[in-house]
Formats: structure tokens, C-alpha cells, sequence
């Protein structure tokens, strides 16, 4: 079983962030894949009310016109 962490804390090397690393370390070696995402590393945008996705007129949902989806 593969293992994902996302990880919301801003501490890099605080409590959460070593549970976390415990969680992902797994068994060592030939052990299921994990991987951990740090949030606080992310740059992640807020809705700025610009309602473009109001205006789209095509099939389906419009694009966020920040670009992330």
C-alpha cells in the first residue's frame, strides 16, 4: 500500500512534521512507495472574485483564471 502525507503545518521541523517523516519512512527499503508534501512550501492562490468562471459560455466548467485548474 502506497502511503501520501500532506502535511499543513508552517513548523518544518516540528512534531507533525516528524510524525509525518515516521509515517513516510515506512519500513526502509523495498517497502510501499510514500511520499510527503509540505504545504508551507506550496505557493497556493485564493479565489480573488474576479468571476470569469460566471462569464464562460462553453461546455463544462471555465478554467480558474489563476491557472491551477
Amino acid at each position: 500500500m502506497n502511503t501520501f502525507v500532506l502535511n499543513g503545518s508552517h513548523h518544518r521541523n516540528g512534531k507533525t512534521a516528524q510524525l509525518a517523516q515516521s509515517v513516510t519512512s515506512g519500513p526502509g527499503p523495498g517497502g510501499p512507495k510514500s511520499d510527503m508534501i509540505m504545504l508551507r512550501d506550496q505557493t497556493i492562490g485564493t479565489c480573488v472574485n474576479c468571476l470569469k468562471c460566471y462569464g464562460f459560455t462553453g461546455k463544462g466548467i471555465s478554467s480558474c483564471s489563476l491557472g491551477s485548474g
